[in-house]
């Protein structure tokens, strides 16, 4: 199974951090895996190009091989991750992750933590 997790600071995302395999079909094949790395590519591209983050400042991670899987991005700095366009980017993530589990929900879940 496939945990996202968003963590917020005073109700704003700050970071995320999805970790596991989904095992909805063999490697290569796999729809939900598929969708959710599409999404936070598209998140970390957001906020790379659009927003104009650094990848310092977004403390990005992506690791993925047959034993593990983990992708995070976790934004210290309340100057950034306070921004009405980088709420927007992370709000787009969290709508369309729980799209993904109204059809998926054997396969994804998505936790959240307020720190």
């Amino acid at each position: 199974m496939i945990e996202v997790k968003l963590i917020k600071e005073k109700n704003n995302f700050k970071s995320v951090l999805i970790t596991g395999h989904a095992g909805y079909a063999d490697s290569g094949y796999d729809l939900v895996c598929a969708s959710v790395s599409s999404l936070a590519m598209g998140l970390s591209n957001y906020l790379l190009e659009v927003e104009k983050i650094s990848i310092d400042d977004l403390n990005f991670h992506a690791i993925e091989n047959e034993e593990a899987s983990l992708f995070s991005i976790n934004i210290d700095d309340p100057s950034i991750y306070n921004r009405p366009g980088v709420q927007s980017g992370f709000k787009f993530f969290e709508i369309s992750i729980f799209s993904l589990i109204q059809d998926y929900k054997d396969y994804l879940k998505l936790v959240y933590r307020e720190v």
